[in-house]
């Protein structure tokens, strides 16, 4: 939980504080396989990343996936990320990425093309906030395990994800056929 304090005129402040604002925040750390990355211009203001990211759970050789699509957030985020979109839009690379998300929440949709036209589907919306590993064609490039072994949670706990990249290699021998990106994708 955050808290922070706000004034009677709205802006957040640490002095003449009149009242308590109490934040929930929820964070969630996935490894999957990341495609669409994108740039999304606006009118007024900076253009931002996205990216969707199909996240597996399950057991090795019946996984399942969760489609998320994520707003980069944070200059160190969007470092870690720059390395890897070129990979992630390429048909000819494979990108596995174990991530922390936070703010998800589901978001329905229609889908416009495919099998199941017409149909409503559900994504989760929410913000990339880490790439805690990156490996493109079974090489890591982004490798953030040891910054995050010296941070740790209000409950002194270590926030790390369990996986390992080498354990991601092992999953993916043991599964089935990698879905191709065409079939991970959403229109």
């Amino acid at each position: 939980m955050t808290t922070q304090s706000q004034n009677t005129n709205g802006n957040n402040s640490s002095a003449n504080s009149n009242e308590e604002v109490k934040f929930f925040d929820i964070t969630t750390h996935a490894s999957g396989y990341p495609r669409r990355a994108r740039e999304i211009p606006v009118q007024k203001g900076s253009a931002y990343n996205r990216v969707d990211m199909g996240a597996r759970f399950g057991r090795a050789g019946d996984l399942g996936y969760v489609n998320y699509d994520l707003k980069v957030s944070g200059q160190s985020v969007t470092e870690d990320y720059e390395k890897v979109t070129a990979a992630i839009n390429s048909d000819d690379h494979e990108v596995v990425w174990c991530v922390t998300i936070g703010d998800a929440y589901p978001k329905p949709f229609t889908y416009k093309n495919g099998a199941k036209k017409g149909e409503t589907g559900v994504t989760m919306m929410g913000r990339l906030l880490k790439i805690i590993w990156c490996s493109v064609d079974g090489e890591l490039v982004v490798d953030n395990r040891r910054k995050l072994e010296s941070v740790s949670d209000n409950d002194g706990q270590q926030d790390l994800p369990a996986e390992q990249p080498a354990d991601q290699a092992e999953s993916a021998q043991a599964s089935p056929e990698p879905v191709a990106a065409a079939d991970r994708t959403v229109d």
